[in-house]
């Protein structure tokens, strides 16, 4: 079997809605920050306990206080988290130039940015920036995700899945014979109408016999194996959305 591919680091979205199906974690402005820098943002590297320890002992940032979900977190409150006049005061900048941090990074090193070799400070630097970009980023496409969301068609929600497994598993598309649209509003009905959520459009994209039909129209498939491979992969893809989709709808 084919391996899929991980997910992008800029799957904000999802962490989000997962976050809030959470009940330790939905509308606590504390969780849901320890929980995005710890599981989402820093994760790798809070794989150190002392590391872990810089956020669940760092004050709230004022953005965050009160905060139900991040769905409703504004850019300019994320930028005013992020952001700051000098490298050292940016978000990233305070945790990742703390003592505690450079001691467990830099084991060898004294724990003061200013007396690392300047062959360790200069890629420290450009970590730090890299990682404040890679938080507005998120957050910039999180919520472009859900604009688009709302806003896509059935048809554009089909060429997607398809899309989306191809990236994900390498599988082959197949140069069709005919338009890809026209296959589709031949098995699809209400291409054109905003997916939302509805049961019965629901029902029409999970259909096990249209699914096997879209496997075999758009990719390079060589056996039956093959075929309830990519069948089962784009299932999945449908219901992702599905879920995600009419959890935006609810906002």
């Amino acid at each position: 079997m084919r391996q899929t591919k991980g997910e992008s680091f800029y799957n904000l979205l999802e962490f989000v809605l997962n976050m809030d199906e959470n009940p330790s974690i939905s509308a606590n402005d504390k969780a849901i920050f320890e929980n995005l820098m710890i599981e989402f943002f820093f994760k790798h590297e809070c794989e150190e306990k002392s590391i872990l320890a810089i956020f669940k002992n760092m004050e709230l940032p004022k953005q965050f206080k009160g905060l139900k979900s991040l769905l409703y977190m504004p850019l300019d409150s994320v930028s005013g988290f992020v952001n700051a006049d000098t490298i050292n005061d940016t978000f990233a900048g305070r945790v990742m130039l703390s003592r505690r941090y450079l001691k467990c990074v830099y084991p060898l090193q004294e724990p003061e940015f200013k007396m690392l070799p300047v062959e360790i400070q200069l890629p420290l630097i450009d970590r730090i920036k890299d990682k404040n970009n890679n938080i507005i980023k998120a957050f910039e496409k999180m919520h472009k995700d859900i604009e688009d969301d709302r806003n896509r068609t059935v048809m554009k929600l089909i060429a997607l899945v398809i899309k989306n497994v191809h990236l994900k598993t390498g599988f082959p598309l197949k140069d069709t014979k005919r338009p890809a649209v026209e296959i589709i509003k031949e098995n699809y009905n209400g291409c054109a109408q905003i997916f939302n959520g509805d049961p019965d459009v629901v029902v029409d994209l999970t259909d096990n016999k249209k699914i096997r039909l879209l496997a075999k129209e758009f990719y390079l498939v060589h056996s039956h194996k093959d075929i309830v491979e990519i069948s089962d992969l784009l299932k999945k893809e449908f219901k992702r959305f599905v879920w995600r989709i009419s959890k935006i709808m609810q906002i």
